[in-house]
């Protein structure tokens, strides 16, 4: 990962909700590919776990996601993800923390380092997004955003509607 001293070093030309928009869609439809040369650090499932066990922390009151939540998020079974785990924790990426009421339930914290990796690939990734749209004219990007979100929210109801 190429390492910048301060998230203010690039000077973006949209507001970060665009990049985080365009981000995410990219990382669900491409799993990663145009992004893993700046997540040499981690395989792609543990840099899927990790972000997943991230986003669960953020949308859910600093909870922390279970291996089992984590499994049926990603779609894989318990013990791909125990598996996974065990890589993140060598790297000091994430910590396990012990379920007070039910010791066979494993919660995985995302660690300092594990949350400087993610700020780091999500700041890397938008100066990469910035600079493929710099051959778009304001007018092209604004509605290929507006197209994308579209695009999601279509996605969404027929996926929803499949279930």
């Amino acid at each position: 990962m190429n390492e910048v001293n301060s998230n203010s070093d690039y000077k973006f030309r949209l507001p970060k909700e665009k990049y985080q928009g365009i981000l995410k869609t990219s990382i669900e439809f491409i799993h990663l590919d145009a992004f893993s040369s700046i997540i040499k650090e981690v395989s792609r499932s543990e840099f899927m776990l990790l972000a997943q066990a991230m986003d669960y922390t953020c949308t859910h009151n600093g909870a922390y996601i279970t291996v089992a939540d984590a499994a049926e998020m990603l779609e894989v079974t318990s013990s791909s993800i125990s598996r996974t785990l065990g890589g993140l924790l060598e790297k000091d990426l994430v910590e396990r923390k012990n379920d007070k009421n039910d010791r066979r339930n494993v919660h995985i914290a995302v660690t300092d380092k594990g949350k400087r990796l993610l700020d780091n690939f999500v700041y890397e990734a938008f100066i990469m997004i910035d600079q493929a749209l710099k051959d778009f004219t304001d007018e092209e990007t604004e509605l290929m955003f507006e197209l994308q979100n579209r695009f999601i929210r279509s996605l969404s109801k027929v996926v929803n509607e499949r279930r």
